[in-house]
């Protein structure tokens, strides 16, 4: 596996997603903020570090001789070679003294502690619990008792005899039969955490196992000492005083030792004040004497041939020969680069030793060899990336070797931001400062505020985020003031008024954005006066929640009269009409939706993005299946629940758009009716029953007919709620990415037949073409809002016959089912007045609806331009008389349904008329790459056309049957039982399970070293939080 390869891919899809949403329409604000990304603003270089090696000493066989430890000890750590720290911690365990050992991963603390009691039971055969080994999370504890048992196993295997020292774990997870077991006959060794301690220490329950350690504890030992602190630290620490004082009730002259193991818990320093410091924290906390020689500091060693360092121009020749990735160890070990790169970089030299160099970023590296032998950045880069490969692949072999031996092991940190904001300062366009970081830049004596800048999802135009005070400020020194505001401090003000909002700098040569006497007319009508009564203007509510003109400069300061030399326009804060794309915005609707700002992603949908994209990457790299998994760490249980089923909806929506878009490749005339449609994309998913079905067949060949009908139902329920609700901004659906368009079968045809639409304006005397669109438009608002005519779904007793279907064939364990307590969802109708308390969804075509509105303004823009057979004036039919009429002729040609629909308004149950699309005419058509603007989500009032998201656009095109059709995410908490995480461990060790999310502070049987890639959904705000 190439790790920079892998690295290189799923940084650059993340980038991509980032890239695809961002729309900037300045040329210079766009440059600075593209500059900004190549140079790794929201993903930055990744630190890497290289892992030395720790310092070898002598075998254990001869430490039991020269220390007089216990001979079985070399039948339980059969052949192994100490390193130097771990020779340290088991002679003053041999001495019956306490240490503390400070070292890095994987340097093999547990056998310090291990070894010493395992030495002292050995010695001390009579029963008893002798020590406890304390752990901050379960996790460790499961990992801990793992490891002893494959002790015992090898032990066993090789004397055939009992494994002579008896453990067991004692933690909140554990059965009460086992719990009873431990009371009854204590063992050896106890394995527990510092709450279930506590308890041990106080309910009446656990006596006898008080009165047992009081008679025979020797040992309290604390792994991950560091991660004790603040109150948790001074639990442990008075837990640890009540301990040692009832064992001196017993037996005064008897001193319990307390040991402890720690990632490095000082770097600040000389070795003699580290030390120190170490020594001082672990005597707060064990409340006994602890001095800096028992505080054993890892002591490290290059893997790499020692002796004075390769020259530049020796690391000049190694870099100009090339790297062999079929040369063996012995060439590996006296590579001048590999030499250079281990100990010039990856450690430091210090009069006690060897110490662990600092994590650089990758293209310090880079630069420090260039630099040192004169060759190009690009060279150096892929010799670095050619050494550590054939590093990772002499690795390989010894590992396979069993050799306990490795050379310049790397890991890459990658660092990932979600969002940032633009900040400019309040200038013209070709004028003013751009930064990515909030500041105030210094011009001469005066400090020039910067001010946040969105964009406008629609046009890309910059609305930057401000507070305008006015006199009515109480504070002098704020009135007529411009106070920047992050969009997460605007707040709606009072009709009016002025406050939070954003200012519109207008850009010279330009036209203006606004103004009320040119825009009046295409406004909708009602935010105007009524022009029979006067002429027409602005009513109040409209006129101050547009945009009004003031002048303004640099320093913030405003005005609505021409005092200062910059203009522009002030826009609300939930503004309902966007003048940069001259669109109507709804007011409810979520700034977010209106305004975005650099970079667009949740960390959700970041996390399923990279959870994917690390699937995917490692497949195409061809990485055993077994590796082929990530783990993901989040801060609590609720967010890793939310997760993994984030994850796996996403999931589930790309294969299914993905397999629609290759059926509509592969159709007839590129194009499904609803009756082809759910079969077609099965075909193309080839998910294997196991994949869905409660009892799946076992003969692939001969699948279960009932199986493959539920699923296929399911699909189909799926994919026509896709088409009903897949508009969201962060996940745009095969429509909005120009793949697909939904049609009507017949449409077109009764769309050229004039006398069919005779007396409904805006449909008679308007070319076919243009009335196509709009009944496009009409039965498209049935579609988004759910209100299908579907048999399945809308008749009671089939409706439950589908559900109980489903929940008897689909596994709500799996990924293509209900979920456990999810419903089918029922379709809605279409009503004139909006209903109360009715059985199914409904939703109001009247007065105050968007298709209301759709229809205004296409009677307007006919009236201007005198294309239709209009009616004026008081000769136009009411809306709701055209809207019944145009249903009427709809329902004749089995376009929509009706049917009667009983609920309150009023107070007052009553019968109305519902209506649903006939979702047997709905056409699924393969797109030409175009995207026509929805006129009734977005209210354009000039030529408007949709971006399209191209990185969403090529991930729809993938094939999604080349990936495991068994990818899930699952949660691992608190909230999960003990049986089912360990189902769940065992997939997730197997490869079977895809993603796993888990709470830090959980039980986790997974060795974390067998992983490729480690995930944190949030970076921890120290170490402790994920130790």
């Amino acid at each position: 596996m190439n790790a920079f390869d892998l690295h290189r891919t799923i940084t650059q899809k993340y980038e991509d997603y980032l890239r695809s949403f961002i729309h900037i329409s300045d040329d210079r604000i766009l440059e600075r903020v593209n500059k900004e990304l190549d140079d790794g603003k929201l993903v930055p270089q990744p630190l890497v570090q290289l892992n030395p090696n720790f310092a070898r000493n002598r075998s254990l066989d001869q430490l039991v001789e020269e220390e007089d430890l216990a001979p079985e000890l070399t039948n339980i750590f059969r052949g192994y070679d100490l390193y130097t720290h771990q020779v340290g911690a088991l002679q003053r365990g041999a001495r019956g003294e306490g240490f503390v050992v400070t070292s890095g991963t994987g340097s093999g603390k547990s056998v310090t502690f291990l070894g010493t009691v395992f030495n002292y039971v050995l010695k001390h055969r009579q029963p008893g619990l002798k020590a406890i080994l304390i752990y901050p999370m379960n996790a460790l504890i499961a990992s801990q008792a793992e490891e002893i048992g494959k002790y015992a196993k090898a032990y066993e295997e090789h004397t055939g005899q009992a494994f002579p020292i008896r453990y067991a774990t004692y933690t909140g997870t554990t059965p009460q039969r086992e719990r009873e077991a431990i009371l009854a006959d204590p063992p050896d060794v106890l394995l527990t955490n510092y709450m279930m301690l506590e308890l041990i220490m106080t309910r009446h329950g656990e006596r006898s196992l008080r009165e047992n350690l009081a008679e025979h504890l020797k040992y309290l030992v604390f792994d991950e000492l560091h991660t004790y602190r603040g109150r948790q630290g001074a639990d442990v620490s008075l837990l640890i005083r009540r301990i040692r004082a009832w064992v001196r009730r017993k037996r005064p002259l008897d001193e319990v030792l307390c040991l402890g193991t720690s990632a490095t818990m000082s770097t600040e320093g000389t070795l003699t004040e580290q030390k120190g410091k170490v020594a001082e924290v672990a005597g707060t906390i064990f409340g006994q004497r602890v001095t800096p020689d028992q505080v054993i500091i890892e002591t490290l060693e290059p893997s790499t041939a020692q002796g004075p360092l390769p020259t530049a121009e020796e690391i000049r020749r190694a870099v100009e020969a090339g790297i062999d990735p079929a040369a063996g160890e012995a060439v590996l070990k006296e590579h001048a680069t590999a030499r250079w790169l281990e100990q010039d970089v990856g450690m430091e030299k210090t009069e006690h030793g060897y110490q662990r160099g600092k994590p650089q970023p990758w293209s310090t590296l880079v630069q420090q060899l260039a630099a040192k032998v004169e060759v190009t950045e690009a060279r150096a880069g892929q010799h670095l990336q050619d050494l550590l490969q054939w590093a990772e692949s002499v690795n390989a072999q010894l590992r396979e070797a069993k050799i306990r031996r490795g050379y310049l092991g790397v890991r890459l940190h990658q660092f990932i931001s979600q969002t940032s904001n633009v900040y400019i300062t309040l200038e013209p366009a070709n004028q003013r400062q751009i930064s990515l970081e909030k500041e105030r830049l210094e011009q001469q004596e005066d400090e020039v505020p910067m001010y946040p800048v969105f964009f406008s999802r629609l046009s890309g135009y910059e609305f930057v985020g401000v507070h305008a005070y006015d006199d009515s400020e109480k504070d002098a020194e704020k009135q007529w003031r411009l106070e920047p505001r992050e969009m997460d401090q605007l707040k709606a003000q009072k009709t009016g008024t002025w406050g939070d909002g954003y200012l519109l700098i207008h850009r010279d040569g330009e036209e203006d954005l606004w103004d009320e006497k040119r825009d009046l007319d295409i406004l909708p009508s009602s935010w105007k006066t009524d022009p029979k009564t006067k002429a027409p203007s602005l009513v109040t509510h409209y006129k101050n929640r547009l945009p009004r003109q003031i002048y303004f400069d640099k320093q913030g300061r405003w005005s609505q009269e021409a005092r200062y030399p910059h203009r522009g326009w002030f826009v609300p804060y939930k503004f309902p009409y966007d003048p940069t794309a001259k669109v109507v915005q709804g007011g409810r609707r979520n700034e977010n939706t209106r305004l975005m700002r650099l970079g667009n992603a949740g960390r959700s949908t970041t996390t399923s993005l990279i959870t994917l994209e690390v699937l995917r990457t490692l497949i195409h790299a061809e990485v055993p299946s077994q590796q082929q998994k990530l783990l993901s760490f989040t801060d609590n249980r609720q967010d890793a629940s939310l997760q993994a089923g984030h994850f796996n909806d996403f999931l589930m929506i790309l294969r299914l758009r993905s397999a629609l878009f290759q059926a509509l490749k592969k159709a007839d005339r590129y194009t499904l009716t609803l009756k082809e449609l759910a079969e077609a994309v099965c075909t193309i998913l080839k998910l294997p029953e196991v994949t869905y079905a409660y009892r799946p067949t076992t003969e692939e060949a001969l699948p279960n007919r009932y199986n493959v009908e539920a699923l296929t139902d399911y699909i189909r329920y799926r994919l026509l709620y896709d088409v009903t609700s897949g508009w969201r901004i962060n996940l745009p659906n095969l429509e909005q990415t120009g793949l697909m368009k939904l049609g009507y079968e017949g449409l077109q045809e009764l769309s050229n037949r004039e006398g069919l639409w005779a007396g409904l304006e805006g449909l008679a005397g308007v070319p076919a073409s243009v009335r196509l669109q709009r009944l496009q438009v009409t039965l498209n608002f049935f579609r988004m809002h759910y209100a299908l005519d579907y048999y399945q779904l809308e008749d009671k007793n089939y409706y439950y016959t589908l559900q109980e279907k489903l929940r008897q064939q689909l596994d709500p364990e799996k990924l293509w089912s209900l979920d456990h307590r999810e419903k089918l969802r029922v379709p809605g109708y279409i009503v004139m007045e909006a209903l109360k308390e009715t059985k199914n969804p409904v939703q109001s075509a009247g007065k105050n609806s968007r298709l209301h509105r759709y229809w205004k303004r296409m009677w307007q823009q006919d009236a201007r331009e005198g294309e239709a057979q209009t009616t004026q004036g008081k000769n136009r039919p009411k809306y709701e008389d055209f809207i019944l009429e145009l249903f009427n002729v709809l329902e004749r040609l089995h376009l929509i349904s009706k049917t009667t629909v009983k609920g309150k308004r009023e107070n007052r149950i009553q019968e109305v008329a519902g209506y649903q699309l006939a979702s047997s005419r709905l056409m699924w058509t393969l797109g030409d790459g175009t995207v026509s603007h929805d006129p009734l989500r977005v209210e354009a009032l000039a030529e408007y056309t949709p971006r399209i998201n191209p990185f969403f656009k090529a991930l729809y095109q993938q094939d999604f049957a080349q990936y495991p059709p068994l990818w899930e995410g699952r949660e691992h908490t608190g909230q999960v039982s003990g049986g089912e995480r360990e189902v769940l461990e065992d997939r997730f060790r197997k490869g079977e399970l895809a993603a796993m999310y888990c709470s830090p502070t959980m039980e986790l049987g997974i060795d974390i070293s067998s992983l490729d890639i480690v995930h944190l959904r949030n970076v921890p705000p120290n170490p402790a939080n994920y130790a």
